[in-house]
């Protein structure tokens, strides 16, 4: 079941104590991680890194709590009613941040590294990890990945595609 249809199964109240408990554990990995949590938008969870200290191993940290984030899903899962799942995807590269607004002042990330991350996520399954070729240059080193072929993109064509395994 996907969030659309958790969140139209359960009220409102549960949803938002779920999204709650999700993020919280999310924001304490991706700490840990040395990653920073850029936004939420309903059941996504944006992160970066290198923002504030430049890392060489971005890539690596992202999918190392990419990886933390699944274990605490499927160990969560085990024992809760509502079973959640995620789709990750991550690319490498540069972006424009700033903050934004002059009320609610919000930090952002722009570019077409923002943009191709979220295609990825988009073109993952759940409870996979998608990366760019990028990216997978970046990590291969350390993690084993699966070749998923060129795979088309909004607005990018056929772009080459791994799961980290």
């Amino acid at each position: 079941m996907g969030f659309t249809d958790i969140a139209s199964s359960i009220p409102a109240k549960k949803l938002v104590s779920e999204l709650n408990d999700l993020f919280t554990e999310f924001d304490e990995i991706t700490v840990r991680n040395g990653l920073d949590k850029i936004k939420t938008i309903g059941d996504a969870y944006m992160l970066a890194g290198g923002l504030k200290d430049p890392s060489s191993d971005h890539a690596v940290q992202c999918v190392n709590w990419s990886k933390e984030v699944l274990a605490y899903l499927n160990k969560r899962n085990e024992h809760s009613g509502i079973k959640w799942h995620i789709r990750v995807g991550i690319h490498s590269g540069s972006a424009i941040g700033g903050i934004i607004g002059q009320e609610n002042k919000v930090f952002d990330l722009w570019g077409d590294t923002i943009n191709i991350a979220s295609r990825l996520e988009h073109q993952s399954e759940a409870n996979k990890i998608n990366v760019s070729a990028y990216t997978y240059e970046l990590i291969r080193p350390i993690y084993e990945c699966e070749y998923r072929g060129k795979i088309d993109i909004k607005g990018k064509g056929s772009i080459d595609m791994y799961f980290v395994k």
